[in-house]
């Protein structure tokens, strides 16, 4: 079972989860400001209801669809059993530049559980 991860100071204040290197002279975590990502933060909770695509699978298919990759998952604050909510860490055996981060999110969200494509808040990643 996923640990539950919260902060009591909410979201907004929480510390965040970065897979991305920034270049040195960068004034903040804007997207301008990225050299290169090194770990993919996947949010696994689209808002379709149900089960199928768009919809977000249950742990279990989670977990076997990351079979034999390194992965972190784990349940984001909002996260109940009525309205799953991942939270999916994927490093990467290289960096990839910014501009290719878009397609590879989108790619895993097509293809990472088969009949739940479309399951990556794409947009939020």
């Amino acid at each position: 079972m996923p640990e539950v991860v919260a902060d009591d100071s909410g979201k907004e204040a929480a510390p965040v989860l970065c897979g991305a290197k920034y270049f040195a002279d960068a004034n903040s975590r804007d997207k301008e400001g990225v050299e290169s990502v090194h770990c993919l933060v996947l949010d696994v909770d689209n808002d379709k209801p149900g089960v199928g695509a768009g919809a977000t699978p249950d742990e279990a298919a989670l977990r076997r669809a990351l079979e034999g990759m390194q992965a972190v998952v784990y349940a984001s604050p909002s996260h109940t059993k009525a309205k799953p909510r991942w939270r999916v860490l994927v490093p990467l055996a290289t960096p990839v530049p910014p501009k290719k981060h878009r397609a590879l999110v989108r790619w895993f969200s097509d293809n990472l559980v088969e009949g739940f494509e479309g399951c990556i808040d794409v947009a939020s990643t």
